[in-house]
């Protein structure tokens, strides 16, 4: 194994370390919420939760992939970055906290005081997404899981405690705002100790330029979570908070294919811009298994949701009223596989400087979803917003192929597909065995668990043990 794929593979998995525990402890959180207040309050805390990601991500999320390219074409302004970059992030976040401020107005007493209060945690989690953009361009990905695992843990344990012993949601959201400034501490000592060197002034050239810089990524973030997130507010304002708990419950499944998706993007994204040229077949390959690698992912995912998705939900969250989200829950499920195509072919547009129309599928995406949603979720409720979802990825998927087969490449289909239906036919064999055997619901998990552990590695390992196309990649770095 060459050294340029270990270091890829290294990333990826600190990053996939990062992120599926922040998922997996916020679902632990979610049923701890459900099981103690219930759907209402759970679909308080979600509606909260989703303020906060919004304005984080529209915040933070654009100028941290700016900054991710730019550090990694130029590492020496890392320096001027930590503090510079720093001081306009707060900026952004104290701005995007007042919006969100003045928009949670319309909901009731409780559920706008804990948006309120998570939706503070923006600040400190949006200045430290700078200091994990220099980590980032410097391929330390492991810094950031060593920063942040331990306190997603522990946030966890506070939270449980005080869910345990009858303290209000507003604590648990106290809680989430105190860990993300711990958090945002740890990182900045480990970037001090990176850089050796911080200067302590204000760049104030550095800051237009970025700020000006980063309009396009900070458009396509806005519109993307937007439109990833539009599903759940309309819910609010059509349904209600426990319908929006229902939803959230089931789309809570899906969060660890979003977040070994954007693992892998991410921890791939300075390899992308280093490649040599556009028409590199080596270059073709990569995609071809990312795409391959993702789908091998979500295709055994689906089985599960599918045979099992009503039941699942009742066992988790401890409450019949959840097997009323198992239809949406699988359906939902389906966006996997666009998902797939979009994050990997929109990574690459965005690596070779083609941002903008990453920013013009989305809003594409984003104006013709909100009506389709409305529409859907007015006739079908929760059902309704599930098919929207998958319609809107769909949309994306198509588009960007087609941007990518016209600029670059046509992807080989039948090559991406084959691990995935191996992976998903073998799921299926083993949850027929399972249905046969009429297994209560905790063994069966606990032996499905295995099962799609043991199937996903394999198809893993299938796929980066072919040549991945990092041959030419190496030397340049050597250059």
């Amino acid at each position: 194994m060459t050294t340029v794929r270990r270091r890829l593979m290294g990333n990826s998995l600190a990053l996939m370390a990062n992120q599926i525990t922040q998922n997996a402890t916020s679902l632990l959180l979610s049923m701890a919420i459900a099981r103690t207040l219930g759907p209402y309050t759970l679909g308080q805390y979600t509606l909260a939760f989703t303020f906060y990601f919004i304005f984080m991500t529209i915040s933070s999320q654009g100028l941290k992939s700016l900054l991710t390219r730019e550090l990694a074409r130029h590492p020496e302004k890392a320096e001027t970055c930590l503090v510079s970059g720093s001081l306009l992030q707060f900026g952004f976040s104290l701005l995007a906290y007042a919006i969100l401020v003045v928009l949670v107005l319309p909901y009731r007493g409780a559920t706008r005081i804990i948006c309120w209060i998570v939706g503070a945690a923006l600040i400190p989690y949006g200045i430290s997404n700078i200091t994990e953009a220099i980590f980032q361009s410097r391929e330390k990905i492991q810094i950031i899981a060593i920063s942040t695992v331990p306190i997603y843990i522990l946030r966890l344990v506070v939270m449980y405690l005080l869910l345990r012993n009858g303290e209000s949601i507003n604590l648990v959201g106290i809680t989430l705002v105190l860990s993300e400034v711990v958090i945002l501490l740890i990182e900045w000592g480990f970037a001090i100790r990176l850089l050796k060197r911080v200067p302590l002034r204000v760049d104030w050239p550095f800051m237009r330029e970025l700020a000006t810089n980063a309009r396009t990524f900070l458009a396509i973030e806005s519109v993307s979570v937007v439109k990833s997130r539009m599903q759940v507010l309309l819910l609010s304002l059509i349904a209600g908070e426990t319908i929006v708990g229902l939803y959230g419950a089931a789309t809570q499944l899906i969060q660890p294919f979003y977040l070994i998706t954007q693992s892998l993007i991410v921890s791939s994204m300075p390899t992308m811009v280093r490649s040599a040229s556009d028409d590199d077949p080596r270059l073709k390959r990569l995609v071809e298994k990312m795409i391959a690698l993702l789908f091998s992912v979500a295709v055994p995912m689906l089985v599960v949701f599918w045979f099992v998705g009503g039941g699942l939900l009742v066992f988790l969250y401890r409450n019949a009223r959840f097997n009323d989200a198992g239809l949406a829950l699988g359906i939902a499920g389906l966006s996997m596989l666009p998902i797939a195509f979009v994050r990997v072919l929109g990574y690459l547009l965005m690596s070779r400087g083609m941002e903008r129309v990453n920013l013009r599928v989305l809003i594409v995406n984003t104006v013709g979803g909100f009506f389709l949603t409305i529409v859907l979720v007015s006739q079908f409720g929760i059902v309704g917003a599930a098919v929207a979802a998958v319609c809107i990825e769909l949309s994306g998927a198509v588009q960007f192929g087609l941007v990518v087969r016209q600029r670059f490449f046509s992807p080989d289909l039948w090559k991406i597909v084959q691990a995935p239906l191996l992976a998903g036919l073998a799921m299926s064999v083993v949850f027929v065995a399972l249905t046969a055997l009429a297994l209560p619901m905790l063994p069966l998990l606990a032996i499905a668990g295995v099962a799609y552990g043991v199937i996903v590695v394999a198809a893993a390992v299938r796929l980066l043990e072919m040549n991945l196309p990092l041959d030419r990649l190496k030397a340049l770095r050597r250059r």
